[in-house]
């Protein structure tokens, strides 16, 4: 899934390489990117709560809100692309 996340972050992140960001950052957006896509039991702002404050705890002054703003990002650009696609007929509800 990393070639996945990697596209996924490197496309919301305006003017940042995947190659200026500390591993630190890269590896808690990783991380929570992945929550977004394939656990569905964890609400996207927990995910992003808890990798703001891995940011905070783990990487540099600036890590937190770095990645708040990347996941932020990353977490419309999903619920968009999400509410874009068609839903299957089978999947609307019955008229009455």
């Amino acid at each position: 899934h990393r070639e996945e996340l990697d596209s996924l972050i490197a496309g919301c992140s305006d003017n940042w390489s995947l190659g200026r960001m500390s591993k630190v950052d890269i590896s808690i957006l990783r991380m929570a990117a992945f929550e977004f896509l394939y656990c569905d039991d964890i609400p996207p702002k927990v995910s992003i709560n808890e990798a703001v404050d891995l940011g905070k705890t783990f990487g540099s002054e600036n890590s937190g809100s770095f990645i708040n703003g990347i996941l932020d990002a990353l977490n419309l650009k999903l619920n968009k692309d999400h509410a874009d696609k068609p839903v299957h007929p089978s999947a609307r509800p019955a008229k009455a």
